[in-house]
């Protein structure tokens, strides 16, 4: 072997030309950049839920565009479940859940971008393709956004360019500004002017610059986003070829194997069915047993029984991904088995949720008990879908899950729960089926609770004795609150509501 011949074995590879960047993608980096500082500025969402509702909106809209012009078809049902939960932000107005709907459609943005680009219909690689999608392609194109606006109209004008160029000048000048400002401020009328300055401008100013700071990885996020989706990068990462590949290898498990680790599980629930029959059963039929108190009764096993439930999908999953089930007899039996699991579930989902319901009708409506209500009604839904699942075998459960998991969530929003938790325990307060209701709990609902407030107040004021003085004195107060809240990208629906009614009941008085 020669010289040359060594040479031209060990010539390092040609470096890849640096990608280019088209108009319309500049102007989605530019675009990128005042999302993430709106999103940084407007959450939480609950402070200015109009202008966060908005966002969501826009967000969508202008992506929706530019996936036409990369002649990408876009996904409708995200577009129909983001709308829907940007008016949820809008109906809720205020609260945990404002902040949940729209973290929830942000969220969902990414794996909107990812299915528009890659529409393979594969319901059954959602989840994993949704994780990709948030956490994998955003950080393989997570600096693409500055290659986009150096190069941007290299050969043209250069508008993008020089307007975040005086923009990074404007922001690295705040140093040397405030150390020369802090010296000459020896003067007394530059002092006072200074502080007269600062006062009026300087620390809004500050607190822009603050949010642009922050805002730059969410900018990062959003560009790399689009653009890894675009180029289709990471193509080999959790492919629906590899996860396949992988889920074949994962069936290790003899059928003989799972039986013998399944079937004693359900030996124990049989013997506590048996064992606790009369004891739960009582849920069912809303009678107290002997020796208990309702909120005892109530409490009593709740949370273990949702725990063994949550086991329960766990097992299930579990026996779906491991055992080996190669011949029609044993996909038969293994079957039966997930079908047992599913009856031996839903009879505990089903007495959890009872003792739920029998310690909300003694003791009204929180929003913890909501939630747990809603989780083991979709829980019940979920377990069902695989019921059928078993006997009709077309049916894409993964699907089914993230449908159902997404309308439940859309219908428990759209309701603004705050709103019909403070209604129900009003009403049957006053309709005395309970005996007290909570006005602390009621005034942590907010806004949303004040319709239902302001009745409670006109319609139970000799009932709730030294408690009505608690309540008229938080009604004058959130309809001072409410007074000073003149801001168009404060105003939401439970705002309106309640502003109505403190008209309506004379407040403030």
């Amino acid at each position: 072997m020669n010289e040359n011949t060594v040479l031209k074995t060990y010539r390092p590879e040609t470096a890849q030309p640096p990608r280019t960047f088209e108009k319309w993608e500049v102007t989605f980096a530019v675009l990128s950049i005042l999302g993430g500082y709106l999103f940084v500025r407007f959450f939480p969402a609950y402070r200015q839920s109009l202008y966060a509702g908005l966002l969501v909106i826009g967000m969508y809209i202008f992506a929706g565009k530019f996936l036409k012009k990369s002649n990408v078809v876009d996904k409708k049902i995200f577009l129909l479940t983001a709308f829907v939960l940007s008016a949820c932000i809008f109906i809720n107005g205020g609260g945990d859940m404002t902040d949940l709907c729209f973290l929830a459609a942000v969220a969902l943005w990414p794996v909107y971008i990812y299915f528009s680009f890659n529409p393979s219909g594969e319901w059954n690689y959602f989840f994993t393709d949704a994780f990709k999608a948030l956490a994998v392609m955003p950080f393989a194109s997570f600096f693409a956004l500055f290659s986009a606006i150096k190069g941007a109209n290299k050969t043209e004008k250069k508008p993008y360019r020089t307007v975040l160029t005086i923009a990074a000048g404007l922001i690295v000048s705040i140093i040397p500004c405030s150390i020369i400002i802090s010296l000459l401020s020896y003067d007394s009328l530059f002092g006072q002017m200074m502080e007269g300055f600062w006062g009026v401008v300087g620390a809004e100013i500050l607190y822009r610059v603050f949010v642009f700071i922050i805002s730059i990885p969410c900018t990062l996020y959003i560009f790399g986003t689009f653009i890894s989706a675009k180029d289709n990068k990471k193509a080999g990462v959790l492919s629906h070829e590899n996860c396949e590949v992988f889920s074949a290898g994962m069936k290790f498990s003899p059928l003989a194997l799972s039986l013998s680790a399944a079937l004693p599980v359900l030996g124990v629930y049989a013997l506590f069915f048996f064992s606790q029959k009369e004891l739960y059963l009582c849920a069912f039929s809303g009678v107290l047993p002997a020796g208990y108190t309702y909120a005892v009764y109530a409490r009593e096993g709740f949370f273990e029984l949702c725990t063994v439930c949550a086991i329960n999908a766990g097992i299930l999953i579990l026996l779906h991904l491991i055992t080996k089930a190669d011949s029609e007899g044993k996909r038969t039996a293994l079957k039966v088995l997930n079908l047992a699991f599913i009856a031996a579930t839903l009879i505990l989902m089903a007495t959890a949720f009872s003792k739920l319901y029998l310690y909300i009708s003694v003791y009204g409506m929180t929003v913890k008990r909501l939630n747990a209500g809603w989780f083991l009604i979709v829980l019940t839904l979920c377990f069902i879908a695989s019921g059928i699942k078993q006997f009709y075998g077309k049916l894409n459960l993964v699907k089914a899950v993230v449908l159902v998991v997404a309308i439940a969530f859309c219908l428990l929003a759209i309701s603004c729960p705050n709103a019909r938790i403070a209604s129900y325990n009003v009403a049957n307060y006053l309709g005395g089926r309970l005996e007290r209701v909570d006005i602390e709990q009621l005034c942590y609902l907010g806004e949303s609770a004040v319709p239902a407030m302001v009745r409670l107040a006109q319609e139970g004021k000799d009932a709730l004795g030294d408690s009505y003085y608690q309540l008229n004195g938080f009604l004058q107060n959130i309809s001072q609150e409410i007074s000073e809240k003149k801001g168009l990208g404060e105003l939401s629906l439970p705002l309106i509501l309640a502003r109505d009614a403190l008209r309506k009941g004379g407040y403030p008085r």
